[in-house]
């Protein structure tokens, strides 16, 4: 059987040193709880960095501010160009 002459399917991307991965091979593993705890507070920083590279603060104004602050967010009084079209 002959092997196929076509170029790769696909070619790396340029690499992003914010998805760097340390491996500590003779470190203890972390407890369920100490995951928990590093998942959850990472999870504010990669909202706002996907928020913010996919431009979505300009189309979905209202979607962003309640991501960002959800304590304080209320759609009372909150009128933009799209709820006064007359449509």
């Amino acid at each position: 059987m002959a092997a196929s002459m076509q170029g790769p399917i696909s070619s790396p991307t340029h690499y992003d040193a914010s998805f760097k991965v340390d491996i500590q091979i003779h470190q203890p593993l972390l407890s369920s709880k100490q995951v928990s705890e590093t998942a959850m507070s990472a999870i504010p920083s990669l909202t706002e960095r996907y928020i913010q590279s996919q431009g979505l603060q300009q189309l979905f104004p209202r979607a962003v501010s309640y991501l960002q602050n959800p304590g304080t967010f209320s759609l009372e009084f909150q009128k933009t160009d799209l709820d006064r079209h007359d449509g």
